[in-house]
């Protein structure tokens, strides 16, 4: 009777319409990714350090925990449009004046802070009002999202670098933040609120439910939640440490011009895209543990071969294996969030274990910044990022083994 009375509410909107004027808003949300072409321009014009400038994709993914969770809460009961044209707005104007900033701490709190919160509380409602328009092709429409947010740096990084070397790092920030704002304002009049469903009648009659729902305070209790964080942690360390210092090790350690390093830093980002589509699908067959595996098996094997042999190839073939296997982790976790502690609190829930990820952008990144300010071995860097990968393969392969 659930699934009939929503069914004509749901028809009435044209699902496809809305879909893809969430994924348009996805598409601006996610040039956080393309911050790696901004470090050094923004290091070398205001006269800040590589280490300095890095803090601010630091802590833009340190703080992401708190506005998914805030987010995830709002969404829950039914705001899915507001949270994220709101965030989508605050995000671009944040993106926009981060032009304007003279001192790091400025652009902490601007793009870092401000920014982040407007970036992952309409990413929550992206994903929220997604999987409940398509409450029949869930995999769908969160493949679809997911994959807008990971493609854009595959656009953004080569037109940032245009407008870097064209106009300077500050016409750059304000010529894309003016864009994400005029997408994200077209994109509000196609955003529609999906219905909101009825509460489920029992507990193992949620979708996928396994019976078992609990709530952040059962949650936190479990054994299952630090292995999860922990393999959050090491399965997004490689990823994280390379997304935002791509282009400046590749200037630095492979002399790579700004241009290519562009290009380098599209085909990680297209790679990241490609392993949501490829590995999520994967797990829902292969089984989401063995699939994890396999990710880690790729990664540790292409970081392995770089740390050996550190050429322009294995630089590239690196970031291409590094961001598939990034891109599978993103996909896969938020379904073992779900299968693991229900979909009843699963908003709060998943923000909660995002925390992992928080701890990878807080280690990753400025690690990687040691290293692209040229005070250590690009092997070394890598060895670091292989020993994260292989750890979060022991701890994969043990859970499947007790499972």
């Amino acid at each position: 009777m659930e699934m009939a009375d929503r069914k004509p509410k749901t028809a009435a909107l044209n699902r496809n319409h809305v879909l893809i004027a969430m994924a348009a808003v996805a598409l601006c949300l996610g040039s956080s990714y393309s911050f790696g072409v901004f470090v050094k321009p923004l290091a070398d014009c205001y006269g800040w350090s590589i280490s300095q400038t890095t803090l601010a994709f630091t802590l833009n993914g340190l703080l992401s925990p708190l506005p998914m969770i805030i987010g995830g809460r709002v969404v829950d009961q039914g705001h899915s449009r507001r949270v994220v044209i709101c965030g989508g707005l605050l995000f671009a104007l944040c993106f926009m004046f981060s032009g304007s900033v003279s001192k790091p701490w400025m652009l902490y709190v601007l793009y870092s802070g401000l920014g982040c919160f407007g970036l992952r509380a309409a990413y929550s409602g992206l994903i929220g009002n997604g999987l409940k328009l398509f409450y029949d092709r869930k995999g769908f429409a969160s493949g679809i999202i997911a994959a807008s947010y990971a493609s854009a740096a595959v656009f953004i990084a080569p037109a940032a670098n245009y407008l870097i070397e064209r106009y300077g790092v500050a016409a750059a920030f304000r010529v894309l933040g003016l864009i994400y704002l005029a997408v994200v304002l077209a994109a509000a009049l196609f955003i529609k609120e999906a219905p909101q469903p009825g509460p489920p009648r029992r507990l193992d009659a949620l979708p996928g439910g396994k019976g078992v729902n609990l709530n952040w305070r059962q949650m936190i209790k479990t054994r299952r939640f630090y292995w999860l964080v922990a393999v959050f942690v090491c399965g997004s360390m490689a990823g994280l440490m390379l997304i935002a210092e791509a282009s400046v090790l590749g200037q630095g350690f492979f002399g790579l011009t700004a241009a290519a390093a562009a290009v380098f830093v599209s085909a990680y980002s297209l790679a990241n895209c490609c392993g949501r589509f490829v590995f999520g699908p994967l797990s829902d067959r292969l089984g989401r543990y063995p699939t994890m595996i396999v990710i880690g098996a790729v990664v540790s094997a292409v970081l392995l071969l770089a740390a050996l042999f550190p050429t322009r190839l294995t630089f590239f073939l690196s970031l291409i294996g590094v961001g598939l296997g990034f891109g599978g982790v993103m996909s896969i976790m938020p379904a073992l969030v779900a299968e693991d502690f229900g979909q009843l609190h699963y908003g709060i829930n998943y923000g909660i274990c995002y925390i992992g990820y928080s701890l990878g952008s807080l280690l990753g990144p400025q690690i990687a910044a040691y290293f692209g300010e040229g005070r250590g071995s690009v092997s070394v860097l890598y060895g670091i990022a292989l020993a994260f990968s292989l750890c979060g393969l022991l701890l994969t392969w043990r859970r499947w083994r007790k499972s």
